[in-house]
């Protein structure tokens, strides 16, 4: 058993936390896929403010199941170290928001729409952490569907979409020994699009 530190961060918090996953989300980015520094700065800043988004969902998910062994009950992880308590709601001064119960509600709805779409789905796929990680590529490329980006910036999301899963089925083969791997292709692209949906909530 290991005991682990954790901090409580309530909503309040949770807009400064943001801000340091922006900045910690963006140097992965950029380690993580060096061709992008080549596209100019406005492409890469909207491929990464998208990819933000999926990439937090998901890391959220990830990370609350791991420590707390539910999702969508008490407790959230916002970070390695950081925990939002549903119990607690809004912190400070509450006076200073005007529409506090519809601030709230809107909250609580958007967590539990989030939940109804990704859920279901996240508790019966198990992901290896290859397969994750292959996730995560499928999930920056979308910005190329998204977004009116250069041809430049096409070609380079283009190769990384490619990679991934020639990565993956020589991982399935290699390693996994599975040479019938459709199903498991399958249930990337259907979480990519569930992801999808979400971001949609999201913004």
């Amino acid at each position: 058993h290991v005991s682990q530190e954790l901090y409580s961060a309530h909503v309040d918090h949770c807009y400064s936390i943001m801000h340091a996953t922006g900045v910690e989300t963006h140097a992965f980015f950029t380690n993580a896929f060096p061709a992008l520094k080549r596209l100019n700065k406005n492409e890469q800043t909207v491929i990464c403010k998208d990819y933000l988004k999926a990439f937090s969902m998901f890391d959220c998910y990830q990370r609350t199941k791991s420590v707390w062994k539910e999702i969508g009950g008490r407790f959230t992880m916002c970070s390695m170290v950081t925990c939002y308590d549903a119990e607690t709601g809004l912190d400070g001064d509450r006076s200073r928001i005007v529409n506090l119960k519809s601030l709230t509600s809107s909250f609580e709805n958007y967590g539990m729409d989030q939940n109804m779409i990704f859920l279901p789905l996240f508790n019966r796929i198990e992901l290896t952490e290859q397969e994750v990680n292959a996730l995560m590529v499928l999930e920056l490329t979308e910005a190329a569907v998204s977004y009116e980006l250069s041809d430049e910036a096409l070609r380079v999301l283009g190769e990384y979409r490619e990679e991934a899963p020639n990565e993956l089925q020589e991982y399935y083969r290699e390693e996994l020994g599975i040479d019938d791997f459709s199903r498991r292709l399958g249930n990337l692209v259907t979480i990519s699009h569930t992801i999808q949906e979400c971001k949609t909530l999201f913004n």
